[in-house]
């Protein structure tokens, strides 16, 4: 029991981690994502792994139907 409540903690601490990092890498200036788009792409942190791992791209289209922030 205490192994699995490792590899948990372990695997939310990765996702907030590549969550954070993709952030980071697309909008280092955080000039094109508002704060909406952070509270919607936030609902994919905890499932980041999973979608990886099965291949899905629901994460990736919300990010590309966001709206960006006109300079």
């Amino acid at each position: 029991m205490k192994n699995e409540v490792i590899i948990f903690f372990d695997l939310v601490f990765i996702n907030i981690d590549l969550f954070n990092y993709y952030l980071q890498q697309v909008d280092p200036n955080k000039e094109f994502f508002t704060q909406g788009n952070i509270q919607e792409l936030e609902k994919y942190k905890f499932s980041l792994d999973d979608q990886i791992k099965y291949g899905s791209l629901d994460f990736h289209i919300r990010v590309n139907e966001c709206d960006w922030i006109q300079e």
